[in-house]
């Protein structure tokens, strides 16, 4: 058959944007996903341990050290044109965001990294579903450590902080669910020292259920809802 007699539309298509709408969401579901935020944090502390290994021979003070910068790169899917960029974010902030643990501590600018400098702030606020786990029972930290529990509730009191007061409550959000699995260790004391951040992780949560409304849902280890956070029954948050 003669190339010059097929039809055009038996030829493949010449972009992105000349592919079917349905196509393209496919495609941009595997072009595009959430970080991992897991293995962004270990990285990021190992970085940190590393360079703050490098400036042990000079005896320095800690805030003569530069701050380990967070690495992040952007998607080549988002350097194409407007149009696949607008439809690649649309696909992603309906694809369910699971933040793991809260971001980890800076020893050098003595506070915790902020979770906006590994998933902007924008991704966040348009972000569909958003799960939180806030695990104590299997966090490493939490049992190894003496003050394992205090550290592992102020790093959440200050992610949560940044996500729920200054971020979805105050400058707005587009979230339809937001899962927040907690879950403490059985039959272990909580230490004195870590009765005030989780206090104030309790009563971040409340307030954020309170302000965000029914698309908030607190879950424990089996998937119970967790009423004394929900304020269906008592006042049970700071017992």
């Amino acid at each position: 058959m003669d190339s010059s007699s097929t039809s055009p539309s038996s030829k493949p298509p010449r972009s992105l944007l000349s592919l079917p709408a349905d196509i393209r969401i496919i495609i941009y579901s595997y072009a595009l996903t959430w970080p991992n935020l897991s293995d962004a944090f270990a990285l990021t502390q190992k970085a940190q341990g590393i360079a703050l290994k490098d400036y042990e021979h000079l005896s320095s003070p800690l805030c003569t050290i530069p701050r380990t910068p967070v690495r992040t790169t952007t998607p080549a899917i988002l350097l194409l044109n407007r149009q696949i960029t607008a439809e690649a974010l649309d696909v992603l902030y309906r694809t369910p965001l699971v933040i793991p643990k809260p971001p980890p501590y800076s020893h050098v600018a003595s506070r915790y990294y902020d979770i906006f400098e590994f998933v902007p702030e924008t991704q966040l606020q348009n972000a569909w579903r958003v799960e939180l786990v806030l695990d104590a029972a299997t966090d490493p930290e939490v049992a190894l450590r003496w003050d394992g529990d205090r550290r592992f509730w102020r790093a959440w009191a200050s992610c949560l902080a940044s996500l729920l007061l200054e971020t979805w409550i105050a400058k707005g959000n587009e979230l339809r669910s937001l899962v927040i699995r907690l879950r403490e260790p059985k039959g272990v004391g909580l230490g004195r020292h870590a009765q005030y951040p989780r206090n104030s992780v309790l009563l971040l949560l409340r307030y954020g259920i309170s302000a965000l409304g029914p698309m908030v849902k607190v879950e424990g280890a089996r998937g119970e809802v967790l009423e004394y956070l929900t304020g269906r029954i008592g006042s049970g948050i700071l017992e």
